[in-house]
């Protein structure tokens, strides 16, 4: 498996190097997430199906009747990812003659010691005595070699260098026995090797090691196998701490007791969570190990699932991750049914749910008792869930323990449809509406109110996403506002002019604006000067705030008020005003208050008539010097203010992103051209109908030498003439150019074929015209 780690194999992988190669990859499932994001097709190369197994099985068993009963006892025990390996297909079908029908084991581990058990007759049969020796006779051996398979794995290999094998393969019993062979690999350097059956029977070997050796001699120490010491090591381990797991009651406890002490040393202050844990703020590595627990407490042996459960929920500080693929497993085995209840329950979807699985969680918490407090009282968390129509809804779900209950809650409101809303949020007949907790003081909350509102299952949602909110919406969404108690992110796009603008204010008024509150975007919701004072009125409480946008609504000269409470927001990293109606005075109060929000890195105001004004922003920024993002797009920008800005620049050295299409530049380009040196991160320059001339272009092509991280330009409808073969000639000092957009641009017959010829020099990157040229060598839009 390849690794960052591993750079020069990464980098061909990723496409980094020698890009035109195709390279082909195999990996199995568990380690496919950290390659597949890179791959460009995936293919899953699978065994025997049904029909393969019942034809190969055909050719070992007795008759039709013995098939029939072999086939039904593998699907019976869901040994179907044995069975449709042929080796291990032919070793099932040799243990099921030998038990004479009995009967394979259920269990993976007997399965495979009947696997070696096999083998060591089928050798006492070739031998004269004729002896047959039971596996625990090999035990020694079996220890022996158990050790290196361990070893191997851990260094992520399948087998050693037969010129230096280790005395203890060599001097093995299970050589003749068959377990560990010796095999000739035909290379351009033909080499021998000695190596296992198979993977599956090196990991059966290394968990005999860990059960017979590691663990009697670990002395009740939490950990006993201090090769595995990160969860990277875990996942290559996987298949062998699953066998341990299914041996016994100490192997799984052994199992672990390491993972919980693997954790401790690597979060110790995440070994008791004090807050709502979301499992999108996990690292990755502390997801997989969570969920790798319940993994390998699944594959523990039944009569000891119950004494075990407790030690699973020790060793995930009581957060049960359930991943989607493993739903119907603790749904059928009853994995959470007990008295002891975990402190939340986690489901993690990669895929869109479907029925099966919605039943699934119907399942998992009837276990638990689950209930679902919604505005008109408790009800069956389970009822609740039977009876959903859109089945998205299940990826916001979680559960949370409050005393001896399970409350189901959702961790963001987003995909629920109007009427599952309604259905939470519709309060009883004779019963006045519920007021925000924090809108309530003292006496004024009942505690019965009190209680309900926080338990409500919106309550702990740490994300609310509306998408296209109409008319219809506006009313349901005001409801919930008040229901989400500290929202991190608060996100509605508009998708019309709405018609009720009190429905608008009443939803403003319900947000609870805290210390939480990391994101605001409120996008097109015909958000008035009345409504932005009661959200400008809350940003005190928003110490925490880090993106504001509040485009497209006709804000006007309410900005001044936003601008003088930008002093509560100093964490504030983008603002984004564009299309707000926003004009001089107000910008000129928005650029002064920069200075409270020295973090800011992205600052958006197209399609506001700021004229003058954008020299008031041109004499602040200093005050904001990590700015990275700077859009002014249509904003009436004309020469002498467009000079006055550039000749900033240097304050902005960090800038990566600037957008100043659309206004009449002029002359003013050239400015821009002179001061391109003071902001050497630019990647991306947008100067679409700007009124450059052939003059400013060639100025511009010139200083693109200090562009060296330069990926996108933009010169769209300028009438850019003869200076277009000027600005070809300069493409080649900007190493990192991607996408060149010339659509639109005047100019003449030499200009094309210059930038036609340069179209087919370069693969390096692609540029964009409203041009060909006919083979009379005329010029053609």
């Amino acid at each position: 498996m390849i690794t960052e780690a591993s750079s020069p194999v990464f980098d061909i992988w990723t496409g980094s190097e020698l890009r035109e190669c195709v390279v082909i990859l195999t990996t199995r499932p568990i380690k496919q997430d950290e390659v597949k994001r890179f791959s460009h097709e995936q293919f899953q190369i699978k065994g025997f199906d049904s029909a393969q197994i019942r034809e190969f099985s055909m050719k070992f068993l007795d008759d039709e009747k013995d098939v029939e009963m072999f086939l039904d006892y593998i699907k019976k025990h869901k040994l179907e990812e044995i069975a449709e390996i042929p080796l291990l297909l032919l070793m099932l079908c040799l243990v099921w003659k030998k038990r004479d029908r009995e009967g394979l084991p259920e269990s993976r581990v007997f399965l495979y010691s009947d696997f070696i058990q096999a083998l060591c007759d089928h050798m006492a049969a070739k031998d004269d005595d004729g002896t047959v020796n039971s596996i625990e006779s090999y035990n020694a051996d079996l220890a022996q070699v158990g050790e290196l398979a361990s070893r191997a794995l851990l260094e992520n290999s399948l087998e050693f260098d037969f010129d230096h094998p280790p005395h203890e393969l060599l001097s093995s019993r299970l050589i003749r026995v068959g377990v560990v062979q010796i095999v000739k690999i035909f290379s351009t350097r033909p080499k021998k090797v000695v190596s296992f059956l198979h993977k599956s029977i090196q990991e059966f070997l290394a968990a005999w090691f860990i059960i017979h050796k590691l663990i009697p001699n670990a002395k009740g120490n939490l950990s006993c196998m201090p090769g595995i010491d990160s969860t990277e090591k875990v996942v290559a381990m996987v298949e062998v701490l699953k066998f341990v797991s299914g041996w016994s009651l100490e192997g799984s406890s052994a199992v672990l007791q390491h993972l919980e002490s693997l954790k401790k040393k690597h979060s110790p202050s995440e070994h008791h969570i004090s807050k709502t844990p979301f499992l999108e703020d996990w690292p990755e590595d502390d997801k997989k190990l969570l969920e790798l627990n319940l993994e390998f407490f699944i594959e523990t042996p039944a009569s000891a699932k119950a004494v075990v459960y407790p030690l699973l929920l020790n060793s995930v500080s009581n957060v049960l991750v359930v991943p989607d693929t493993m739903l119907h497993l603790v749904a059928d085995d009853h994995v959470v049914k007990s008295k002891v209840l975990p402190n939340y329950v986690l489901f993690d979807f990669r895929r869109c749910p479907s029925r099966k699985e919605c039943k699934c969680i119907a399942s998992i918490m009837e276990d638990l008792n689950a209930v679902i407090v919604t505005a008109s009282g408790e009800r069956k968390a389970s009822d609740f869930v039977k009876n959903l129509s859109e089945f998205k809804v299940l990826t916001s779900l979680f559960l949370k323990r409050e005393g001896d209950k399970m409350y189901v809650h959702f961790s963001q409101v987003d995909n629920i449809d109007v009427d599952t809303l309604n259905e939470l949020t519709l309060q009883p007949l004779n019963v006045p509406p519920q007021s925000s907790p924090d809108h309530l003081q003292g006496d004024e909350i009942a505690p019965e109110t009190n209680c309900q509102t926080w338990q409500h299952c919106f309550s702990l949602a740490k994300k609310i996403d509306i998408d296209e909110m109409d008319d219809e919406d506006v009313g349901v969404i005001s409801k919930v506002m008040p229901l989400v108690g500290r929202p991190q992110e608060i996100t509605i796009h508009g998708s019309q002019e709405s018609s009720q603008p009190q429905e608008i204010e009443r939803l403003v008024e319900g947000m609870n604006i805290t210390e939480c509150l990391q994101r605001l975007r409120l996008h097109k919701i015909i958000l008035t000067a009345q409504s932005l004072a009661v959200v400008t009125g809350a940003l005190h409480q928003a110490s925490n705030l880090q993106e504001l946008f509040l485009s497209e609504n006709p804000l006007g000269s309410s900005v001044s008020l936003l601008a003088e409470n930008l002093q509560h927001v100093q964490q504030l990293t983008t603002l984004e005003l564009s299309g707000v109606s926003m004009e001089e005075q107000a910008f000129s109060d928005l650029a002064n208050a920069l200075c409270h929000v020295p973090q800011l890195k992205v600052l958006a105001v197209n399609r506001n008539n700021l004229g003058p004004s954008i020299a008031v922003l041109a004499d602040n920024l200093d005050s904001v010097p990590l700015l990275t993002h700077l859009e002014l797009s249509e904003t009436q920008m004309d020469e002498k203010r467009a000079t006055a800005l550039f000749t900033c620049l240097r304050s902005i050295s960090k800038l990566e992103v600037l957008d100043v299409s659309h206004n009449p530049l002029g002359s003013a380009v050239t400015v821009i051209a002179e001061h391109l040196d003071g902001a050497p991160c630019l990647a991306v320059l947008n100067m679409t109908d700007v009124k450059m001339g052939a003059y400013e272009v060639t100025a511009l092509a010139s200083s693109l030498k200090n562009l060296p991280n330069l990926w996108f330009l933009s010169l769209r409808v300028n009438p850019l003439g003869r200076g277009v073969c000027a600005l070809v000639k300069h493409l080649s000092k900007v190493p990192k150019l991607k996408h060149l957009d010339l659509a639109s641009v005047q100019m003449g017959n030499e200009e094309i074929n210059s930038v036609s010829k340069a179209c087919e020099r370069t693969q390096s990157f692609d540029i964009t015209t409203d041009y060909h040229v006919s083979t009379m060598g005329d010029a053609v839009v």
